[in-house]
């Protein structure tokens, strides 16, 4: 079986940007080393750097400089003499831009089963974006993004999303052109023998507003005077940066800057095995669409305090695996992370159940379930 994976990938595998990135870098690898005798090529028509080629596994990168980078329509038969040189049985594509889109008709015309893994919902951001900063630009994107979202689910052979939530909202009904399959986490996020740090709580999430850390902040705020000597660090990239300066100046309105640390654009080795000591996990983000942060935080055996919005209820069962609340809700959520702060019991409890259901979520079972799908639409073609 050789598969031609078109997306973005990381020059440095361990260090992916973004959910999109790590899916893709997790997908291969687990791919390679579960099915012998398969082949994985990544086409990646954006990216600039380093190729690399293996036996089983080869990294291609079309993307260009400068302005030349928008000339994405001239490229198109650049971009397909680099796939039909892989002789693929299937296409997976991962993005509905619509520099996929063209490829996505040119594929199906050359009789190339597509599959499209489907990461967030394109036209549900794109609106977001509109309302929150209305302009003609963001109006353009909007359509474009709906337009060519649409067309790709109709298109592709076959369609892969991360959760119910996102089938439900883009519309989806299950069949053997759908395909509901979590993104994997990786197992280096795996609870270890060591007790966690009784005050610590932990956030993995870009600092972007839909995430919600003004919230979270001031829900430790009013935590301080219960647990005097709570500490809360915020792991993430700076996406927005004039979000990340409020975050900053609400710290130190609030008078935590003793309490709350930003470690903006930290490396994994030095998240990986601070994770696991934590005592909680936050995350008041305003939709998800799967969120790989919080399937990460449970493999680890951190219980989750969220909110009940988008694919969040689909991931985290509530007194189960985590406890959630409702979205602006700052009394609700603070009082979920003092219960786990404060009782050993249902602190424990909720640890061994987010544990014991991310199983689920580990890249060995996941890649498994992608393999049978891969298999049974290049064989359906």
């Amino acid at each position: 079986m050789r598969i031609v994976v078109i997306a973005g990938y990381p020059q440095i595998p361990s260090m992916p940007h973004g959910g999109v990135e790590a899916a893709v870098t997790g997908l291969v690898k687990n791919l390679t080393k579960s099915r012998p005798g398969w082949r994985v090529d990544v086409v990646d028509i954006r990216g600039t750097g380093t190729e690399f080629r293996s036996e089983s596994f080869s990294v291609v990168r079309l993307g260009r400089t400068g302005w030349r980078r928008r000339l994405t329509l001239l490229d198109l038969g650049r971009y397909l003499r680099a796939i039909r040189a892989c002789r693929p049985d299937l296409c997976n594509l991962h993005g509905t831009g619509w520099a996929y889109l063209l490829l996505c008709l040119v594929l199906r015309g050359t009789g190339i089963p597509v599959c499209l893994n489907v990461h967030g919902i394109l036209r549900k951001e794109a609106w977001t974006r509109l309302k929150r900063r209305p302009s003609l630009k963001h109006l353009l994107q909007f359509a474009i993004h709906s337009v060519s979202e649409e067309l790709m689910l109709h298109l592709a052979n076959g369609v892969v999303v991360d959760t119910p939530y996102v089938a439900q909202a883009l519309g989806l009904r299950k069949g053997r052109r759908l395909a509901i399959i979590p993104q994997g986490a990786f197992h280096e996020f795996e609870s270890g023998s060591e007790r966690p740090i009784a005050n610590l709580l932990m956030t993995v999430a870009v600092f972007s507003r839909r995430k919600g850390h003004e919230f979270a902040i001031r829900a430790v705020k009013q935590l301080i005077g219960r647990f005097p000597d709570l500490r809360y660090k915020i792991v993430g990239v700076a996406t927005e940066e004039a979000y990340l300066a409020e975050i900053e100046a609400l710290i130190v309105e609030l008078g935590l800057s003793d309490h709350v640390e930003l470690m903006k654009n930290a490396p994994p080795e030095q998240v990986r095995p601070l994770l696991p000591r934590a005592r909680a996990f936050l995350l008041h983000s305003e939709e998800e669409s799967q969120g790989l942060a919080l399937c990460e935080a449970m493999l680890a055996g951190v219980p989750v305090v969220a909110t009940d919005v988008a694919a969040i209820p689909f991931v985290v069962p509530h007194d189960r695996a985590g406890l959630l609340s409702p979205h602006g809700d700052v009394n609700a959520f603070a009082e979920h992370v003092a219960s786990l702060l404060g009782d050993d019991a249902l602190h424990d409890r909720l640890a061994a159940g987010a544990s014991a259901w991310a199983m689920q979520f580990r890249w060995s079972k996941v890649a498994d379930r992608m393999a049978t799908y891969f298999a049974e639409l290049a064989k359906a073609k």
